[in-house]
């Protein structure tokens, strides 16, 4: 005779994974590469890499992961601000760039701590990432794809 319990803490948490990539052969003009970086959503063309500004990185070949952890802090469906998330995102992708170093991949990081609120006039997320070099970024969409 046994028994399992989930404590209530892991109830509100959500977790996720996401994985995307690009091969090429030879070299790409600018229109056909891949661009990485900041913390737009998936309607943006710029793929999404929290610790990186906006389209930061051009690339030929990219491999991603990213892992992210949103916890349910504010639920209350009636009120202006409705629910409220705490988010904590990892990134991590091995890249090349014939530009710059056509003769091998670098990986690339990127992390980001941040509160995304649901409100009746749409989603406000803001958020505090830093990369590989160090240097803090700080995001603060609004708007879709919550």
């Amino acid at each position: 005779m046994g028994s399992q319990a989930t404590p209530a803490f892991w109830l509100s948490i959500l977790r996720g994974v996401r994985l995307a990539g690009m091969r090429s052969r030879g070299i790409l003009p600018d229109y056909e590469k891949a661009y990485l970086g900041g913390y737009g959503c998936f309607d943006s063309p710029s793929l999404r890499f929290v610790g990186l500004a906006r389209d930061e990185l051009s690339v030929d070949r990219f491999a991603l992961a990213g892992a992210g952890l949103r916890r349910l802090v504010l639920n209350r469906p009636l009120s202006f601000a409705r629910r409220g998330f705490l988010t904590l995102e990892y990134n991590l992708a091995g890249i090349t760039e014939q530009n710059r170093n056509p003769s091998g991949a670098r990986a690339v990081h990127g992390a980001a701590l941040g509160f995304s609120l649901d409100t009746m006039v749409g989603p406000v997320r803001l958020a505090a990432g830093i990369g590989d070099a160090g240097k803090m970024r700080v995001y603060f969409p609004l708007g879709p794809s919550f």
